[in-house]
């Protein structure tokens, strides 16, 4: 089972994003303090995806984001807003995330991206792996 950790200060959002994924097959972890999802982003390896609010006391979704990038396997992340505009959605997008929604969430459209960007992940492990193989049996 995928698993996903979800970041945003407003317990509220985490709850319902949470319910949405948990109803698609996902294994979802939450954390209304930023500062604990990043140690938590550090030490633990069986993450497949990272839902993080953009603006969040203390610390922001882009050096969520990094925290993600910084591991020897980077996880995927999707970031969102309640205040979007088409900047922040390139610099984000730019920065390395999977993809940028803005608030209010549905939960059709999230059940979408998040399949999408798992599918990706899938897709790109797969050609990596069949990669590694071929260099194997070649050398």
């Amino acid at each position: 089972m995928k698993k996903v950790v979800v970041i945003d200060d407003e317990e509220k959002v985490i709850g319902n994003i949470a319910e949405i994924l948990e109803k698609d097959g996902y294994t979802v972890a939450t954390f209304s303090n930023p500062l604990s999802a990043i140690k938590t982003i550090e030490a633990v390896s069986d993450i497949d995806l990272i839902l993080t609010d953009m603006n969040m006391p203390g610390i922001s979704g882009s050096e969520i984001l990094k925290a993600a990038q910084n591991r020897k396997r980077p996880i995927p992340v999707i970031v969102f807003t309640g205040f979007g505009d088409v900047d922040t959605a390139v610099n984000v997008m730019k920065a390395g995330a999977s993809d940028f929604l803005c608030k209010p969430i549905s939960g059709r459209e999230l059940s979408v991206r998040v399949r999408k960007v798992m599918e990706k992940e899938e897709l790109a492990e797969e050609v990596a792996s069949e990669i590694l193989t071929y260099c194997l049996d070649v050398g």
